[in-house]
């Protein structure tokens, strides 16, 4: 009928970009809520175009990572999501970002679709998720488009490394959620082996440090340099998705923690992780990767030390989202959402 064209709900624009904008308010609400530890890596369904991979050696911090491409001549993933990985392995490993360009630009073509980032001691190992240097893996998505893996020992979750897959074409980039979640992923690390995490490199050169916080109940980022504390008193720091902000705390547990910290008292498990049956890839069995299984505040008291409830990796079926993942995120609720406001906060 004339005139029924310009209808919102006939416009085919209007109802991607609807439909686009949904995906990706989503997706920042199950950022947000967080994500399950699996016994097994989540298979995203662009890696059945897998070709091929190759090791780049890009010096640094960084062993080396393995880049898992596409046949020749698929554009399947977002270019903008594909430079922004490469600035931040760049900036991770200090490069000039236009030396490192020049110098691994047939590494990171566009026709990538996953890149796997080892955390030092571990290094990748034969496929994206897998990482060498463990025994017992567990993982864990943060995005869409990252997956951690980590090597879960006296239940404390030692990131073994992280991989990264470039948005897909129709699919939300959230650029800077991701880049802010790989950083405080890095930056909250817990160094494996065990020891004195005050002689961790990101203690000493960033002065932050991860630790578990029962307060947030999850595994945390804890700052205590001049850019972010200006009174050099530790805080939580995170990362609004909403807003695209950083932002900071104070969390009395983790101060008393900071405070009192002695590596000599024996390391209390954060949470216990109990083996389930692990579900199947794209192709119907387990992945080969899989393993078996200048102010200071006076403290009155020592911090004491708290077990939080055992947490079980959950079983799941093949998936290709996380929709179809986790029922129970279908109860988020999409309007009240955001940082903790029921933490302990220091006067």
């Amino acid at each position: 009928m004339r005139g029924q064209t310009n209808l919102p709900g006939n416009d085919p624009l209007q109802l991607l970009a609807t439909t686009r904008s949904r995906d990706k308010e989503n997706e920042i609400k199950y950022i947000t809520k967080g994500y399950p530890l699996t016994t097994s890596p989540v298979i995203p369904d662009i890696l059945k175009h897998e070709a091929g991979h190759n090791y780049v050696n890009v010096n640094g911090p960084i062993e080396g990572i393995r880049v898992t491409y596409a046949q020749d001549g698929l554009d399947l993933v977002k270019p903008e999501s594909v430079e922004m990985i490469k600035k931040w392995i760049a900036w991770w490993c200090c490069w000039e970002y236009e030396m490192f360009y020049k110098q691994f630009k047939d590494a990171f073509s566009c026709n990538i679709i996953a890149v796997s980032i080892p955390i030092a001691p571990f290094t990748v190992g034969s496929s994206c998720h897998s990482f060498d240097g463990g025994s017992n893996y567990g993982y864990r998505k943060l995005s869409e488009s990252i997956q951690c893996t980590y090597h879960i020992e006296n239940g404390i979750e030692y990131l073994a490394g992280i991989c990264f897959y470039p948005a897909p074409h129709g699919s939300p980039k959230l650029l800077k959620s991701n880049e802010a979640l790989m950083d405080i992923a890095k930056q909250s690390a817990i160094f494996f082996p065990a020891k004195d995490r005050r002689k961790a490199p990101e203690y000493i050169t960033s002065k932050c440090y991860g630790r578990y916080c029962s307060t947030a109940g999850k595994h945390s980022l804890i700052v205590f340099n001049s850019e972010d504390c200006e009174d050099r008193i530790p805080r939580h720091k995170d990362f609004d998705h909403e807003k695209k902000v950083y932002k900071t705390w104070l969390c009395k547990e983790c101060l008393e923690d900071f405070y009192t910290y002695d590596r000599k008292e024996e390391i209390v498990p954060k949470k216990e992780v109990k083996a389930v049956t692990s579900y199947t890839t794209l192709s119907g069995t387990p992945p080969k990767s899989l393993h078996k299984s200048s102010t200071y505040l006076a403290v009155s008291k020592p911090v004491e030390k708290v077990t939080p409830a055992p947490v079980v990796a959950k079983p799941v079926k093949r998936v290709c989202s996380t929709e179809n993942l986790l029922k129970e995120f279908e109860k988020i609720d999409m309007v009240t959402e955001g940082f903790p406001d029921k933490m302990s906060f220091i006067a």
